[in-house]
């Protein structure tokens, strides 16, 4: 007999709203309190619906995106990116934005498997590792460790580095700084002539705005493939680990 979620609530001594709250990471719990439901669940067998429904072969074709915001030019073109392609692979978008806030962060978590995801592409980092173990979804996370287990897509940020160094020394720049192109500006010193700068990301916005800035270049669509191709891994293989890929090569865009 399949056991229910009022069965894992009796066994543990607890509620029915608390077996939720600890399945969905939805509000903060003590340890003890998670560890009670999550004896109940093994010693039950017990069977979340995202899991049992993944064990069945089913799909509710929907992939949730976490992101610290969307008003950053390269978050904002990898999540069209990534919307656009997951879409031709038949499956739906949930885009949630958790800023620096981790209390929002764990409940946009709790909304995501609430509605049954079949996986989760985050690119925030407010929640420790312990809350993303016990996650029970395939995670893939762009550029930061989430927690051990879950493949991370990154790009290689130190040849990045190094292109950039070496476009300032061509022009013979001695001392490095950052965040100061404004400030150069205002006070009328020209870009490229007096000082160079260099930036990172390159987004397209940022190309068009400054086509004079050289900049390290991010491959937004190859990262957009990388990240899906390495969750749908996930989701195909739930019982194996996925290794991280190889860092995703950027180039270097000079000024036009």
């Amino acid at each position: 007999m399949t056991s229910t979620l009022k069965d894992v609530a009796k066994r543990a001594g607890v509620s029915v709203t608390t077996v939720s709250r600890v399945i969905n990471n939805y509000h903060s719990l003590s340890n003890k309190t998670i560890r009670k439901v999550r004896l109940a669940m093994r010693e039950l067998d017990y069977q979340p619906n995202a899991l049992a429904r993944a064990m069945q072969g089913k799909s509710s074709h929907f992939i949730g995106l976490v992101l610290p915001n969307v008003t950053n030019p390269f978050l904002a073109e990898l999540t069209n990116c990534l919307e656009e392609r997951l879409f031709t692979k038949g499956y739906k978008v949930i885009i949630a934005t958790t800023a620096t806030d981790d209390q929002l962060e764990q409940e946009h978590l709790g909304v995501l498997l609430a509605n049954q995801v079949d996986g989760i592409i985050s690119s925030s980092h407010n929640l420790d590792n312990e809350h993303y173990q016990r996650l029970a979804v395939p995670i893939v996370s762009f550029a930061h460790q989430l927690a051990e287990g879950i493949p991370v897509v990154t790009v290689d940020s130190y040849s990045g580095g190094r292109m950039a160094a070496a476009y300032l020394r061509e022009q013979g720049a001695k001392e490095v700084a950052v965040q100061l192109q404004g400030m150069a500006r205002a006070s009328g010193r020209k870009i490229n002539e007096d000082f160079w700068v260099t930036g990172y990301n390159g987004s397209r916005l940022m190309q068009r705005l400054n086509p004079e800035l050289a900049t390290v270049v991010l491959p937004v669509q190859e990262l957009a493939d990388k990240l899906i191709a390495t969750l749908l891994e996930q989701i195909a293989h739930p019982d194996q680990v996925i290794e991280s890929p190889a860092p995703v090569p950027v180039r270097f865009r000079r000024p036009t």
